[in-house]
């Protein structure tokens, strides 16, 4: 079956597409937003933020985030170098605010994040 048709017998299906391209162009306009008006340090921040909300898992205190991306991946993302991620990982680490293992991001602390 072709989308088209699908839509036409299913509608909930041509509103949830339409929902999940608004959605990925907010996330574009907010990347390039990001992008062009914030520090390194801020847009990785932001970025954990939007990975906080959009695919963290709230854990008590915590919000747990699925490590699928790599931190050569993150610095393609905020525009910095994979070195400087780590580094900087570790200083929110240090900080008490995240923590990293291979398999999750947790963060601790979304209010010192956002700051």
């Amino acid at each position: 079956m072709s989308i088209q048709k699908l839509v036409r017998e299913i509608p909930d299906l041509a509103m949830a597409i339409i929902h999940g391209l608004i959605a990925k162009g907010n996330c574009y306009s907010a990347l390039i937003q990001m992008l062009g008006t914030r520090s390194v340090s801020e847009r990785l921040r932001q970025f954990l933020l939007i990975l906080a909300d959009t695919q963290g898992r709230h854990e008590g205190d915590k919000i747990a985030i699925d490590r699928s991306i790599t931190y050569e991946q993150i610095a393609s993302v905020v525009g910095a170098t994979r070195q400087w991620v780590t580094q900087t990982f570790e200083k929110l680490q240090a900080e008490g605010i995240v923590e990293t293992n291979r398999a999750e991001i947790i963060v601790y602390d979304m209010e010192a994040l956002q700051a």
